[in-house]
């Protein structure tokens, strides 16, 4: 679910972006996907910025973080840093692309 979100988010579809990763992490929080739950978490954090939603995008990013810690996933977890300490996401062309088909 988590992938069509991403698909979803990266052809500017934010609301349906919204609903897949919304469904992906219930998912994920009821198989004890913990490894999985942290990528959806980061995903949606990504979403919620490009949506102007910048409150929920760092709680997102700071559960995301918090998880990719406590997994030793230093990688992941300097990513998701970078965008609490930035503000968000820089414009890769994910905010304005046009909706899909």
């Amino acid at each position: 679910m988590d992938s069509l979100g991403y698909l979803a988010h990266r052809t500017g579809e934010h609301a349906l972006a919204l609903a897949h990763c919304g469904q992906a992490l219930t998912l994920r929080r009821e198989l004890g996907d913990a490894f999985e739950e942290a990528d959806t978490l980061a995903k949606l954090g990504d979403v919620h910025d490009c949506l102007g939603r910048a409150d929920r995008a760092s709680k997102a990013w700071e559960q995301a973080r918090s998880l990719y810690l406590a997994q030793r996933r230093p990688g992941p977890a300097a990513r998701v840093d970078q965008k609490l300490r930035c503000g968000g996401v820089p414009d890769d062309g994910a905010r304005s692309a046009p909706p899909g088909p």
